[in-house]
């Protein structure tokens, strides 16, 4: 889990505040990110998107990767993920000052994302290699598949 303090205008009382705010990409959601970089190595796939300069793939993948990765810690202990949480996080100031930290410091969001991502592959490197498999073989099968028709 990645604990980010943000400092943003709070747009209610128009003073500048502090908060921490978590984010942790669990097993599952990891192997759907791994699935949409393809054959692709994670590192290498988010390079090709930060060196394209297409700022829509871009954007499109800071927005995924917080979407499924906020949440908040619960006084049991627990990492929820709500929809709630999430949209009024990002409907936040705290949001924007965050976005903005990705696209002005790139080895803030590389660090970031390589961060999140690390920690939700699994220590065991071939359980590793069979999400990889799985992931970029439930293309291959679709693609696959494709030429039949």
């Amino acid at each position: 889990m990645i604990k980010q303090t943000i400092k943003y205008l709070d747009i209610m009382t128009n003073e500048q505040v502090e908060g921490d705010f978590y984010f942790h990409l669990n097993k599952a959601e990891v192997l759907r990110i791994m699935a949409r970089s393809g054959e692709q190595d994670w590192e290498k796939y988010v390079h090709s998107i930060l060196d394209s300069g297409d700022s829509d793939r871009i954007l499109n993948l800071f927005e995924s990767i917080i979407h499924d990765a906020v949440g908040q810690r619960t006084p049991d202990g627990l990492f929820v993920k709500s929809a709630d949480f999430r949209d009024a996080f990002i409907a936040s100031e705290a949001y924007g000052e965050l976005f903005l930290k990705f696209i002005t410091e790139p080895d803030f969001a590389q660090s970031f994302w390589s961060s999140i991502v690390a920690e939700g592959k699994p220590a065991n490197a071939k359980t590793n290699q069979q999400m990889k498999a799985l992931a970029t073989g439930g293309k291959h099968n679709q693609r696959h598949n494709n030429k039949r028709k």
